[in-house]
């Protein structure tokens, strides 16, 4: 039963890198800049934004207010657990 925990607190906590990866994409992509441009002004490679996008990779509170001030959304709007595709701001 322990081992059942541990195994759904692994798969809650990838889907919800996985959840942010793509909001993450969504909003840059929303703002028109491509993973190059974005890495470049993250100061970060663009294989980091890639693995990030995808949920491979884990992002930081400080990495979560950097992207958020680069794309110039409300930082919770990343991890928010709503569907962001229905409220990306115009």
């Amino acid at each position: 039963m322990e081992l059942m925990i541990v195994i759904l607190n692994l798969v809650i906590t990838m889907l919800n890198y996985k959840t942010i990866g793509r909001r993450i994409s969504l909003y840059r992509k929303k703002k028109g800049l491509s993973q190059s441009v974005f890495s470049e002004m993250l100061g970060v490679s663009e294989s980091y934004i890639s693995q990030v996008e995808r949920g491979v990779a884990k992002v930081s509170l400080t990495r979560l207010d950097e992207i958020s001030e680069i794309l110039k959304i409300e930082p919770m709007s990343i991890p928010w657990t709503q569907k962001v595709e229905l409220f990306l701001p115009a």
